[in-house]
């Protein structure tokens, strides 16, 4: 079944999602349209998604589709790019003449070394899509840019189960990526739509294996190949916007603690990055950032606080007195708790707000808008600039740490903010000085700053349970038995207080101790 043509792009797409009424009047009734280059173009298109008997495509994050347009075979292998933004995927298409896989099309694919069994590929589910096309010309991009946008309505099919399909897409042809989050904030005017970090073949394998989205940690940044502090900011940014992007989806879903928190990282990765580069920055470009970054972590942090409020201080202490009904009343009511605050969270995550920040940064990114200003000082060796502020900082910490042991719990908090900075700023340079030349003192950092993390949350259990109780609706003896449950755990953490200070002490005296990699 040979290939006709193969070829090879870097996608740039974004996806709206909503309710559909929502989703027809942006399509109809917003500017979209009216800019269009050629006649709205339809097409009914058939994707049937392909692995391994052992799904080993979908662990490595590659999907491989065969899908039909009329008479146009086409098969597509896609994965993610490297130190993308969450909305650039890598793919390579050959043309086929009949339906099935072409294996010559996948030979010399790095992507697919190794793998095993390739010669039983078979379809896993498909979708069914009626398809309108319309090729935008966004002149508000300097320069100009090209946008195919497409109207997708359908559905996932999976064996004996099936999801609705609605959604925009935005694929950026020519230009500057700018321009597809340009358009996706028009189109939100118009109606309150949603972005979807997840693709069809993401959505298609939750359908299939039933399993919930999932979260990712930050990707290793680079930054050998950066020149000038401009280039660096790009891709520690970028690397902030991708984790964001990817953790998005879990945390909505709120079935995995890890989603929020991994969010959170990237949002407190991204302030750190300000921080650390902002004075190179135009300060009108990052202000509005500071402000809904700050917003979003109010937003979704309650709910992550209960969820270590409950495994690290409520499990050792219900493990420890399985029979206490105090214990087990607390817990329940900060179970409870924890319920309505990832409601809160799941609510500001599908906000129009929330998705007026993400489109808005996203289009700040690609414009790189933070050279508004005309910083000469973003054209500094991005070597030179890390060394500084390494060192500046570095030193500004072991100062505000003299007399660790005796320093309140504001000034070890205030102390474990710094070396959160440090540690990010170690991690985004990391590359510029060798990892194993970095990694002892980053370990160390890491040490530290968890054990500070902990004395935090000792501290301000108390604070805590006393807002728990206050959110508690019940009435009578349960409230009794709460009460003796947070006398319990306030008497438990104070016993243990001095011997997570001590601990934490220790991390200190050993963090004086690391050697300073930049030097």
């Amino acid at each position: 079944m040979g290939s006709q043509e193969r070829s090879e792009n870097l996608e740039l797409e974004l996806k709206l999602v909503g309710d559909p009424a929502g989703l027809e009047s942006a399509w109809n009734e917003g500017e979209l349209l009216g800019r269009r280059t050629e006649p709205v173009r339809t097409s009914k298109l058939v994707a049937r998604y392909y692995d391994t008997p052992g799904f080993d495509l979908r662990q490595r994050g590659i999907g491989l589709r065969v899908r039909t347009d009329g008479d146009e075979i086409v098969q597509t292998l896609k994965t993610n790019a490297p130190n993308g933004n969450g909305v650039r995927r890598r793919e390579w298409n050959a043309k086929l003449t009949q339906l099935g896989i072409d294996l010559n099309a996948l030979k010399g694919r790095d992507e697919l070394g190794g793998l095993r069994g390739l010669e039983k590929l078979a379809p896993v589910f498909e979708t069914n899509v009626s398809r309108q096309i319309a090729v935008v010309d966004h002149a508000a991009d300097k320069g100009g840019a090209v946008v195919e946008a497409a109207f997708d309505r359908g559905e996932i099919k999976a064996e004996q189960s099936a999801l609705p399909l609605a959604e925009i897409e935005l694929e950026l042809l020519e230009g500057n990526a700018a321009a597809i989050f340009d358009l996706a904030l028009e189109l939100s005017k118009v109606a309150p739509l949603r972005v979807e970090t997840r693709s069809k073949w993401s959505r298609g394998w939750d359908l299939v294996t039933g399993s919930r989205p999932k979260w990712s940690k930050a990707a290793g940044i680079d930054l050998r190949g950066a020149r000038t502090v401009d280039d660096a900011i790009a891709l520690v940014l970028g690397s902030c916007f991708e984790q964001w992007l990817a953790n998005q989806a879990a945390a909505i879903d709120g079935t995995d603690a890890e989603g929020v928190h991994q969010l959170r990282v990237a949002q407190r990765r991204l302030r750190s990055a300000l921080a650390i580069f902002g004075k190179t920055m135009d300060k009108p470009a990052i202000e509005w950032i500071k402000i809904e970054a700050k917003w979003l972590l109010q937003s979704v942090g309650p709910a992550r606080d209960l969820d270590v409020f409950l495994q690290d201080l409520m499990t050792p202490i219900a493990a420890a007195r399985p029979d206490d009904e105090g214990v087990a009343a607390l817990r329940e009511a900060a179970e409870a708790a924890r319920d309505r605050a990832y409601e809160d969270a799941r609510e500001a995550l599908t906000s129009p707000r929330y998705t007026t920040f993400l489109l808005r940064f996203g289009a700040w990114l690609e414009r790189r808008d933070w050279r508004a200003g005309g910083s000469k000082l973003l054209d500094q060796p991005v070597t030179d600039f890390s060394r500084r502020w390494m060192r500046k900082t570095h030193r500004r910490t072991l100062s505000a740490g003299k007399k660790f042991a005796e320093l309140t719990p504001e000034a070890r908090h205030e102390i474990r903010l710094s070396l959160k900075k440090l540690r990010y700023a170690s991690e985004f340079f990391a590359a510029l000085y060798g990892k194993k030349k970095t990694k002892s003192y980053v370990n160390r950092l890491r040490g530290l700053q968890d054990g500070l993390g902990h004395l935090n949350d000792l501290a301000t259990a108390e604070a805590q349970v006393e807002q728990i109780l206050g959110q508690n609706k019940r009435r009578g003896a349960i409230v009794g038995k709460m009460r003796y449950g947070a006398g319990v755990l306030v008497g438990w953490y104070a016993h243990h207080s001095q011997t997570a200070l001590e601990q934490a002490v220790a991390d200190w005296n050993s963090f004086v101790a690391a050697k300073p990699y930049w030097e």
